[in-house]
């Protein structure tokens, strides 16, 4: 088993994991999916965690990641989505890495929720409206190359939601932008964008392909996320 120490350790676990992950294709996908993000976004830097498919749509939620019990969840629809270059369906991939930046953020990045300075001198939202969150989803995007940046948006006084960027190259220094800023030279994500990012698919289109209810039977609008 090649690599250092620590890579050879992980090989191991991955190993053990795949013994007792449940045995089927969506599990395989994942993990699959899950290998392919963890080196190419972060270096192989992840913990190996438990896969789960089996899952039906709640709390409307597509996918979901429980940084407790290192879980992460999809849905089993996401299967009915187009295949991706790898065999792996696109939408899977596209799903399973959103929730991947989830692990790196409170793996990786917590730290600058807790150190940097920003609206006020603290964040109040550790999901999405954060800099873990925007440091995380970095990985993916300078990964790729696309031109965009996820900023931190932040509701002020008057329901107003602003976009925060970083203003030291620590992330540790935030300050807030104008929403048709960039940051070099790529513009900001809108705020649905920053919330529910995955660098192949929008949330609109997994909602109309899976064909997700978007009003409840109260008649009430359904939010879904990721």
């Amino acid at each position: 088993m090649p690599g250092s120490p620590s890579q050879r350790l992980k090989e191991a676990q991955l190993q053990a994991l795949q013994m007792v992950l449940p045995e089927s294709a969506e599990v395989a996908d994942m993990l699959k999916a899950w290998r392919g993000a963890d080196a190419r976004y972060w270096g192989g830097q992840l913990r190996p965690c438990w896969l789960t498919a089996a899952i039906e749509p709640y709390g409307h939620c597509i996918g979901s990641w429980h940084p407790h019990t290192r879980t992460l969840n999809l849905v089993p629809q996401l299967w009915q989505g187009p295949a991706g270059a790898d065999g792996v369906p696109a939408w899977v991939t596209g799903v399973l890495v959103h929730e991947c930046c989830h692990q790196a953020q409170g793996q990786l990045y917590r730290h600058l929720d807790r150190e940097a300075t920003g609206p006020r001198g603290r964040w109040t939202d550790s999901s999405h409206r954060c800099p873990s969150w925007a440091r995380a989803v970095e990985d993916v995007v300078k990964a790729e190359g696309l031109g965009v940046f996820c900023p931190v948006w932040r509701r002020s006084t008057g329901n107003l939601w602003h976009p925060w960027v970083p203003a030291s190259e620590d992330w540790l220094r935030w300050e807030q932008a104008d929403p048709s800023a960039t940051v070099d030279g790529r513009t900001l994500m809108s705020f649905e964008q920053a919330r529910s990012f995955t660098p192949s698919v929008s949330l609109e289109e997994l909602v109309a392909g899976l064909e997700l209810a978007t009003v409840s039977k109260s008649g009430k609008p359904v939010q879904w996320d990721l």
